[in-house]
């Protein structure tokens, strides 16, 4: 038995060392591939935007071949099939999952939703959920139906139908507005990205003038400086302003705008982490001073930083800085970098009291720390804290009367303020139905 034990022990210390020879050899000698294997995991997720699952993605149009019109996006209002050319609203980005689902995603950057059946359909999502993913079916002449994924090709299923006047999904048996065809428009698209081209000279941001000659002098990313980076298949990039349009580098002409619906040879631009080269050329580089935004070589103003985006949400209204202020003790609610919030004994504003205020389409408010993360009500609990990545129900509030009330179902009528700890001697901050101190609050815009 003793002998049985010696040999057990032997063996399990010659495999111990085995492994941890090969393992030590092995990283030797993947070293160089696990540098590769980097790089390209760091291309590919500059590349990769749309999502992890998309097989592909290309500009289409959708012509409905009853009317002899396209879609039209309507830049994100009610959908109508009217359009007898294709514009910027009625050129479409279809991605394929790979699943072998697809959607649809307008000029504005959003998906068009099924609405699960509503009317009046918009692209207005900013996510591809189930109503936003669709597959295509045999039509019943020129072109294929379009239904909602995972319904089955039969009697009872939702169509996209586009008359003139209603664009909807819905059962059609009879089938008459609901043979569409795709039109593909060009190469395939490998991503998008919402950024702002910086001009790392001037200290300022390149801005569309809303399809106007373009400048470079704001200071600040507003709608005219959010710009669609569109990286081809061949590894070009174009840029599309708020107009839908894409930037032209004008032939070595001045004023450039955001003017073409297509992107050809003088829309296409090669980046290289600092200047942006047109490939009509290879020559020529954008160039932004203060007074004349042009492609040409001279070199002066050409360094520029593509600083990517957050996609918006189409529910948020606004979003503002702000402060929020106790009338009766003259203090500030500070977020305490992400701890237990406090209200009651900060004098002045700095970074951990100042605030993001959304606003949403349905009048409610929420409010993101310097942490990034959204006050959350605490559900009744004491010591509330910005700890939410998502702003759901407990996380949203209305302001009336001086008070910042909690949404919360039951809890509706609670109000932020300090409830003063008997025990341990000091207020918490927090919301509550009982009676507190400091909830005469005000939200001072910054």
């Amino acid at each position: 038995m003793k002998n049985y034990l010696k040999i057990s022990i032997f063996s399990v210390l010659v495999m111990l060392i085995s492994t941890v020879f090969i393992s030590c050899e092995n990283e030797s000698i993947d070293e160089s591939d696990q540098e590769v294997n980097l790089l390209e995991k760091s291309e590919n997720l500059l590349l990769d935007t749309i999502s992890k699952e998309a097989v592909s993605t290309k500009l289409v149009a959708l012509y409905s071949t009853r009317n002899g019109t396209y879609i039209s996006s309507e830049n994100g209002g009610n959908v109508t099939c009217n359009r007898q050319e294709i514009g910027p609203w009625e050129t479409i980005t279809m991605i394929t999952w790979e699943d072998g689902t697809i959607s649809f995603k307008g000029n504005n950057g959003l998906f068009l939703s099924d609405e699960n059946g509503a009317t009046n359909i918009k692209f207005d999502r900013a996510e591809a959920g189930l109503w936003e993913k669709f597959q295509t079916v045999g039509g019943t002449g020129e072109g294929v139906g379009i239904i909602r994924a995972g319904e089955e090709d039969g009697v009872n299923f939702s169509y996209l139908n586009g008359s003139d006047t209603d664009v909807n999904f819905n059962i059609d048996n009879g089938g008459v507005y609901r043979d569409f065809t795709i039109i593909n428009l060009g190469e395939d698209i490998v991503s998008e990205k919402l950024v702002a081209l910086y001009s790392t000279r001037n200290g300022t941001y390149i801005s569309s003038e809303n399809g106007g000659n373009v400048t470079c002098n704001r200071q600040e990313v507003g709608p005219w400086e959010t710009i669609t980076m569109v990286t081809w298949g061949d590894g070009t990039i174009s840029f599309k302003g708020n107009n839908g349009l894409f930037l032209s580098d004008g032939h070595g002409d001045l004023n450039i705008q955001f003017e073409k619906e297509v992107a050809g040879t003088f829309e296409k631009f090669i980046y290289n982490g600092s200047t942006i080269t047109s490939v009509w050329d290879g020559e020529s580089t954008l160039n932004g001073s203060d007074t004349d935004v042009v492609f040409n070589t001279d070199g002066v103003y050409w360094d520029f930083d593509i600083i990517e985006l957050p996609i918006p949400d189409p529910n948020v209204v606004s979003e503002k800085s702000v402060a929020i202020k106790s009338i009766r003790r003259d203090t500030y609610l500070s977020s305490e970098n992400g701890e237990n919030v406090t209200l009651s004994n900060r004098t002045e504003v700095g970074t951990w009291e100042t605030f993001t205020m959304v606003t949403w389409k349905d009048g409610t408010i929420s409010f993101k720390g310097n942490n990034g993360l959204y006050l959350s009500d605490g559900h009744g609990n004491s010591n509330i804290k910005f700890d939410a990545e998502e702003a759901g129900t407990f996380e949203k509030f209305t302001y009336a009367n001086a008070s910042i009330i909690s949404v919360w179902g039951d809890f509706g009528d609670a109000v932020l303020g300090d409830v003063w700890d008997e025990v341990n001697r000091v207020y918490n901050t927090t919301f509550t139905q009982s009676v507190v101190a400091n909830s005469e609050l005000t939200i001072i815009e910054l």
